[in-house]
């Protein structure tokens, strides 16, 4: 839901997952718009930034999908 939100105010999609999380999911960026938040769950991210999927791992994020990287989880 996160990257469908980035496409709609940005009429683009992010160039990579750590963007989406340090630009858009703060206080400033889409938790602004009203009702989003309720879409967005609390997350975790690496040192980097990117965010990681409930086992630790990083998530894979290609042409607009996003997946996780945990063996038998990446269709999830």
């Amino acid at each position: 839901m996160a990257v469908e939100f980035y496409r709609i105010k940005n009429n683009a999609l992010p160039d990579n997952l750590a963007e989406l999380t340090t630009k858009y999911l703060t206080s400033s960026g889409l938790n602004d718009i009203k009702g989003v938040s309720k879409y967005l769950k609390d997350f975790e991210v690496d040192k980097q930034g990117y965010p990681l999927d409930p086992f630790g791992n990083r998530y894979v994020y290609k042409d607009g999908g996003v997946r996780s990287t945990t063996s038998g989880y990446e269709t999830w």
